[in-house]
């Protein structure tokens, strides 16, 4: 209710819903969402609408179960990291669906016995594995070419094959 449709962004969320329905348009209904742009734009909010939407437009699945995804700020991960180191993280990547929030905000890279890790790289990576049976969904401050610079160019090249880059234009709506 409290989320403000900008002029600039209605053929965004447009694009959105019709991901939503699965309607092969602008969005590749069979990739998951990376929803970027500046602060304050309403990349989570807007995660957390296509959350809901699909829960209430998409099929149910073979186990009886309607559409959704756990919403986890990438700090979270991170902290889940330091407390258990890689078995603390290992839900993120066996999730069939994810969604990461924040994404290049982390503490990078973190220590694991003397061994520098970027997690969410490792997690990234792991995930493309897996992208035939479930979606991964972003929101991030990063552009698609600031992928490729925070977590290297194998990062963003599986990410172009998992994600529909979505940008989410305009000031920020916080005051």
């Amino acid at each position: 209710p409290e989320f403000t449709v900008a002029n600039e962004l209605r053929p965004t969320l447009n694009a959105l819903f019709n991901w939503c329905v699965m309607l092969p348009a602008q969005l590749n209904p069979h990739k998951g969402l990376w929803l970027w742009g500046n602060i304050g734009t309403g990349k989570t909010t807007m995660l957390k609408i296509v959350r809901a939407c699909c829960n209430e437009v998409r099929p149910i699945d073979i186990e009886g179960r309607r559409y959704s995804f756990r919403i986890t700020p990438v700090g979270d991960v991170c902290r889940d990291f330091m407390d258990k180191n890689y078995m603390g993280v290992q839900d993120y990547i066996d999730s069939n669906r994810q969604a990461f929030d924040d994404l290049g905000v982390e503490p990078q890279p973190l220590s694991y016995y003397g061994t520098m890790v970027n997690v969410m790289e490792y997690i990234l990576l792991a995930r493309y594995v897996r992208r035939d049976i479930g979606f991964t969904h972003v929101t991030s401050n990063l552009s698609p070419k600031q992928v490729g610079q925070m977590y290297g160019m194998r990062v963003y090249d599986r990410a172009k094959e998992m994600f529909n880059f979505v940008e989410m234009a305009g000031a920020t709506f916080r005051t």
